[in-house]
């Protein structure tokens, strides 16, 4: 519905559980292209997953396999529930970039690496 929606300008999820992962990994896959999606979701170490486990009654999987499975179609995970906001108001002001080129301009050589460090 969502990615369908000429006003929905970026799309933020809290997710616990996945529930038919590759339902959403393909629908996200497609949406991707047009809007960003952004995804927090909690439990990554074993203890906070048991703890979303015992409230939700569902099992978590391998977080490095959702992280790939995330990337591979586009999805883009965050860690902190002020990133959702700050990445989704920045994103729905832009458009999104044409193509796969990307430059990065600093005023030093540390910032460009730690910068091809996070978006490689």
């Amino acid at each position: 519905y969502l990615g369908d929606d000429p006003k929905t300008k970026a799309i933020a999820i809290y997710m616990e559980t996945i529930g038919d992962a590759r339902s959403f990994m393909s629908a996200a896959s497609e949406v991707a292209f047009t809007k960003p999606i952004i995804v927090i979701k909690p439990g990554r170490t074993e203890q906070a997953a048991a703890a979303a486990a015992s409230h939700t009654g569902s099992l978590a999987g391998s977080d490095d396999v959702l992280d790939a499975a995330f990337k591979r179609c586009g999805v883009l995970r965050v860690n902190k529930i002020r990133e959702v906001f700050e990445i989704v108001e920045l994103l729905g002001k832009q458009p999104l970039p044409r193509g796969n080129s990307l430059a990065v301009v600093t005023n030093a050589g540390g910032p460009g690496v730690i910068s091809t460090d996070a978006l490689i």
